[in-house]
């Protein structure tokens, strides 16, 4: 129970963290990127989840099977 409250706590106010002044100026934030930009930006996070989601599955069930050998 307490993970999930701290889930949907984290869920709501990580948005808003991102969305504050606190880490930068708001006349910043707005406008200035180009297509291309986007598109990488959008393009590294997928390209990276492509690249590792296999290996750490890979790593996590070598470990589970560790864990429980006579399985």
């Amino acid at each position: 129970m307490p993970m999930t409250v701290m889930t949907i706590g984290f869920t709501v106010l990580f948005p808003l963290v991102l969305a504050s002044n606190i880490m930068v100026d708001p006349a910043k934030m707005a406008g200035g990127a180009s297509a291309q930009q986007i598109g990488l930006a959008l393009a590294a996070p997928i390209a990276l989840t492509v690249l590792l989601a296999p290996v750490t599955l890979w790593l996590c069930r070598r470990r589970q099977r560790s864990w429980y050998p006579l399985t």
